[in-house]
């Protein structure tokens, strides 16, 4: 019989109540970029507690439903993505016309979903959209803090700290056998996310675009946003 996996549950729930938190502070705030980044940290609150479901019960369910859990967490975790890409957009130029960098993202989205229907629902599929579709989001938050974007600098240290998280989990880093790696990652990642959430959510909003010397123009206050 199969023993549940109650760190590794106990610290998806941890990320899951702290994403809820950060996306329910903002999520009908005037400012488009709060609003967005609200729905990102909403979605990785969904991932997350469909994460807890597959580490602490997917191998004691039928195969289909399963399935189904497996499906749920890679799909939350690609809309995650596909919102947070989304809100970057925004906070970067804040077009209201979707242009070509928009296109890209939904495309990515597109051929996420079709991936995880030909080669199935696995960890490694989520991993890859997650670095592809992030990579680009924390170039553009480096490039923003130069610039002197608030709330950017937060933001680069929360992907850069993201980064060390993948590298302690592709490295095995473990405590004791009752620790894993996925438990280390997880409690790890409750640090950059609130840096994320600092830089983003709590602060470097459209309001203050208009303050900061930004190449690429300023996201106007009352942009339409996932509201």
């Amino acid at each position: 019989m199969s023993v549940i996996p109650w760190m590794t549950v106990g610290t998806n729930l941890l990320l899951a109540v702290q994403c809820l938190l950060y996306g329910l502070m903002r999520r009908s705030s005037a400012d488009a970029s709060f609003r967005r980044w609200s729905w990102f940290f909403l979605a990785m609150a969904v991932t997350n507690l469909a994460g807890a479901a597959k580490h602490g019960f997917v191998e004691l369910l039928p195969p289909y439903w399963a399935t189904f859990v497996m499906a749920l967490t890679n799909v939350t975790g690609g809309w995650a993505t596909w919102l947070g890409q989304h809100a970057e957009i925004g906070r970067r130029s804040g077009d209201a016309e979707p242009g070509v960098a928009s296109r890209l993202v939904d495309a990515q989205l597109a051929l996420f979903l079709v991936a995880n229907f030909i080669l199935g629902p696995h960890f490694t599929v989520l991993l890859v959209n997650l670095v592809v579709g992030f990579a680009p989001v924390a170039f553009s938050e480096l490039q923003m803090w130069r610039s002197g974007r608030p709330g950017a600098g937060a933001a680069t240290v929360a992907f850069a700290g993201m980064a060390v998280v993948g590298v302690a989990f592709a490295a095995g880093v473990r405590i004791d056998p009752w620790v894993t790696r996925v438990d280390v990652a997880h409690a790890l990642m409750l640090v950059p996310l609130h840096w994320l959430a600092i830089g983003t959510v709590f602060g470097g909003g459209d309001a203050h675009a208009a303050r900061a010397p930004m190449g690429h123009g300023s996201v106007s206050e009352g942009q339409p946003g996932f509201a």
